[in-house]
C-alpha cells in the first residue's frame, strides 16, 4: 500500500488523478452524500490524500481542511473521505488498512507543513465516536479524544448539518475556542 499526500495544485498528476475519482462520486446522484463532492467542497482543502492498493490502484481518497469557522490552527483529517470502489461491509470489525494509511499520511503532513494545534474527524450523526476511538487505539495505539456536545463544522451555524460529533487529537484548550454546543 502506497499513500500519498500533497497539497493542491503540487502535483498535476495527483490532482488529475484524485479529481477524477471525486468526481465519478459528485456524479453518481444515488450516494446520499454526493453533494459533498462538489469542487466548491474543495477549496477549503489544504492538502488531499489518496492510498493506492497493492496494484497501484487508488483505494481510498480524501483532503484535509482548514475554516474560519474553527479555531486558529485547527485542521478536519479524513475529509470528505471516499472509497473509489464500494468495500463498504456492514459492522465492520476493523479499520482497513487503507483508511489508516490515509490518517497518518495527513498526520505527517501536517507536522511538516503547519504548526497545527488540533486535528479532528467529524460526523453529523453519534454512535461512532466510541467504536472508533477503541479501533484505533485496539488496532494502532494511535489515541484519539471524544470531545462532548456538537461543534460548528461549516459557517451556517442555523443549519443543523454544520455542527457534528468529533474525535480529535491535540491541544483541548482550544476547543474552549469553537463554537460547539452540549
Amino acid at each position: 500500500m502506497k499513500v500519498i499526500t500533497w497539497a493542491p495544485n503540487s502535483n498535476k498528476e495527483l490532482d488529475k488523478i484524485f479529481d477524477h475519482y471525486r468526481q465519478l462520486q459528485f456524479v453518481d446522484s444515488s450516494h446520499r452524500l454526493s453533494k459533498n463532492y462538489s469542487k466548491d467542497f474543495y477549496k477549503f482543502s489544504i492538502a488531499h490524500t489518496i492510498a493506492f492498493n497493492s496494484k497501484e490502484e487508488p483505494e481510498i481518497c480524501s483532503s484535509i481542511a482548514s475554516r474560519s469557522c474553527w479555531p486558529n490552527k485547527v485542521y478536519r483529517v479524513m475529509n470528505r473521505l471516499w472509497k473509489t470502489k464500494n468495500h463498504r461491509v456492514k459492522h465492520s470489525t476493523f479499520i482497513s488498512e487503507a483508511m489508516i494509511g490515509n490518517l497518518n499520511s495527513q498526520v505527517k503532513w501536517l507536522e511538516q507543513n503547519t504548526d497545527f494545534k488540533l486535528f479532528f474527524i467529524s460526523r453529523e450523526k453519534d454512535g461512532w465516536r466510541d467504536w472508533s476511538i477503541n479501533k484505533f487505539k485496539e488496532q494502532f495505539s494511535i489515541n484519539f479524544k471524544k470531545a462532548e456536545g456538537k461543534y460548528l463544522t461549516c459557517p451556517n451555524e442555523s443549519h443543523d448539518d454544520c455542527w457534528q460529533y468529533i474525535i480529535y487529537q491535540g491541544d483541548n484548550v482550544v476547543l474552549n475556542d469553537w463554537k460547539h454546543k452540549l
